[in-house]
């Protein structure tokens, strides 16, 4: 089968010339810089695939776009259709913090138990001791001959 060109593969798939070529470099297919570059039969059946299994699907690789805006930074994700996702990147970085401290939190919790329990032990050790002392002078006073 002959070559095919870029800009014949998108008006058979029905997409833009730009499109297909940044489908192309997502897929790592190096050296495809222009409409007017060749595929070959393995790589135009790739591409092929890969665009029927988005409008299957209706996913699309590397959604996820930062945008800068005058009020700050956001992450904007198409989900289909007209909806777009964007939420703040503060946010983000604020949820990992929230989950450090968390697990700071945990850490400062298990020690503070382990200190409590080792506390509780040496208390009870020391009230043994002090049971097993009382014992030995009961011990000695009753076993003492009266004089």
């Amino acid at each position: 089968m002959a070559k095919l060109r870029i800009h014949e593969l998108a008006k058979e798939l029905g997409m833009e010339n730009k499109e297909l070529l940044e489908l192309c470099i997502s897929l790592g297919m190096s050296g495809k810089t222009s409409h007017s570059n060749t595929l070959s039969d393995d790589e135009a059946d790739k591409l092929r695939r890969t665009v029927l299994r988005r409008a299957v699907t209706g996913r699309r690789i590397n959604d996820d776009k930062e945008v800068e805006r005058s009020d700050g930074r956001f992450t904007e994700r198409r989900l289909g259709g007209n909806v777009i996702r964007r939420r703040k990147k503060e946010d983000v970085e604020e949820k990992d913090e929230k989950i450090d401290l968390n697990e700071e939190a945990r850490t400062l919790d298990t020690r503070a138990e382990e200190s409590l329990q080792l506390s509780l032990e040496k208390d009870f050790e020391t009230e043994i001791f002090q049971n097993v002392e009382n014992s030995k002078d009961i011990l000695t006073f009753a076993l003492t001959p009266e004089q």
